[in-house]
C-alpha cells in the first residue's frame, strides 16, 4: 500500500514532539510533505524553533518547515495556561538548529504543498488556524485535503478510572483549559467551524478518546528507559503537565493527547467513535475565562458531519504503538549520529 501523503500542523509543544517522533518511525505509512507551525502552547516563532531544534536533535532535517499563524481567525488571541512550560517543552534543551523555516502567507504554502495529484491528510495537533486560512483563500482547492484529522474537542472526557468529573455544584468538567472547552478548540473555534463547513472529511481525535491514555508511573519508567539523552527528555516534556491534569481530572499522571492522536493514524483499529451531524464550536470571546463557552463542542441542526473518536479499544496497545515509535526513531537518530561522527 502506498504511503499516505501527510502534512503535520501543530503548536509544537512537548506533546506535539512526541507525536512527530512516532510518525517519523513509519516512513512506509506516511510521506511527510512538510510541517507547519502555529501559536498555542507557545507563540511564534518559538513553536517553529522548537520544531526545528527537535528535528535537528533527531537528525531528521530533510523536511520543509513553514511558520504559520500567530493569531486565530477571529483575531481574539487567548492566552494559554503554560501547560508545557513557558518554552513548551518542559525545559528540555535541544541543540539549536541552523535551519530556517519558510515564512509568508501560510495559505500559499498549503496551496503549493497540496498538489492536485498529491491529495493529502492534514494532521493537526494545535489550533486549526493555518488550515482554515488556506480554505478561505483557496476554497476551490479545499478538496485537495483528502482527510483532516484534528486532536481536540471534548464532550465527555474521562478523568480518574475513566469516570466523568463533576464539581461541587454538579457541573461536569469538559475542558482542560476552561470548564467547557479543550485547549485546541478554545484557541480557534472559528477555524474549526470553517473546516466543518467545507465538506472536507474530518475526524476529531477528541479528549474523550485521548484521556483514556494516562502517563502512569509504569509508562514513565518505560519511556525513561529509552537510550539517553532521549528517554529522560521525552519523559520531561510530558511530565510538566502532570499537576494541571491531576488538579482538573484527578488522574495519576498527565494525559497523552497528541501522541495518542498520532497512534490513531498508525493503528486506527484501536479507537472507537461515532459520526456526529451538526457539530459546531462556540465562537464566544475568550474572556472572562471562568464563564466563557468559547470552544465548546455543540451538536446542532447544521449540515456538518464529522467522525468523533470517543474511546479506545485497548489503552495498553495504544501506548505500545507510541513507545515502539519513539524507540524506533531514537534508534535511527543514534545510527545517523554514529554515521556523522564516523
Amino acid at each position: 500500500m502506498a504511503a499516505t501523503n501527510l502534512i503535520y500542523d501543530g503548536d509544537m509543544g512537548g506533546d506535539d514532539l512526541w507525536a512527530i517522533t512516532l510518525l517519523l518511525a513509519h516512513p512506509d505509512k506516511f510521506r511527510i510533505l512538510g510541517f507547519s507551525t502555529c501559536y498555542g502552547n507557545v507563540s511564534q516563532p518559538f513553536a517553529t524553533q522548537n520544531l526545528l531544534n527537535h528535528l535537528h536533535w533527531l537528525h531528521q532535517e530533510s523536511f520543509d518547515v513553514a511558520q504559520g499563524a500567530n493569531t486565530p481567525c477571529d483575531g481574539m488571541r487567548p492566552f494559554g495556561d503554560d501547560a508545557y512550560g513557558q518554552d513548551g517543552v518542559g525545559g528540555v534543551i535541544f541543540p539549536r538548529s541552523s535551519q530556517k523555516a519558510w515564512q509568508g502567507d501560510i495559505a500559499d504554502w498549503y496551496a503549493e504543498k497540496l498538489d492536485p495529484a498529491a491529495h493529502a491528510t492534514v494532521f493537526c495537533t494545535g489550533p486549526a488556524t493555518n488550515i482554515a486560512r488556506f480554505i478561505e483563500k483557496y476554497p476551490q482547492k479545499a478538496a485537495q485535503i483528502k482527510d483532516f484529522v484534528f486532536m481536540g474537542g471534548a464532550i465527555n472526557p474521562p478523568g480518574k478510572d475513566g469516570k466523568l468529573v463533576f464539581d461541587q455544584n454538579g457541573v461536569q468538567r469538559i475542558g482542560n483549559i476552561t470548564k467547557f472547552a479543550e485547549f485546541n478548540a478554545f484557541q480557534d473555534p472559528k477555524a474549526l467551524n470553517i473546516i466543518l463547513n467545507s465538506d472536507i472529511k474530518t475526524t476529531f481525535v477528541s479528549a474523550d478518546a485521548t484521556q483514556n491514555l494516562v502517563y502512569t508511573a509504569e509508562r514513565q519508567a518505560r519511556i525513561q528507559a529509552i537510550h539517553e539523552p532521549y528517554g529522560s527528555a521525552y519523559n520531561r516534556m510530558l511530565m510538566v503537565v502532570e499537576e494541571l491534569d491531576r488538579t482538573k481530572f484527578g488522574v495519576d499522571g498527565p494525559f497523552i493527547h497528541d501522541a495518542a492522536a498520532a497512534a490513531y493514524l498508525v493503528s486506527p483499529e484501536l479507537f472507537a467513535g461515532e459520526t456526529l451531524n451538526g457539530l459546531r464550536f462556540d465562537e464566544s470571546a475568550p474572556y472572562p475565562m471562568e464563564d466563557t463557552r468559547r470552544g465548546q463542542a455543540i451538536i446542532g441542526d447544521g449540515n456538518s458531519k464529522a467522525l468523533w473518536l470517543n474511546g479506545v479499544t485497548d489503552a495498553d496497545a495504544v501506548f505500545n504503538v507510541i513507545e515502539d515509535g519513539l524507540k524506533t526513531t531514537v534508534l535511527r537518530a543514534l545510527e545517523n549520529r554514529a554515521l556523522l561522527a564516523g
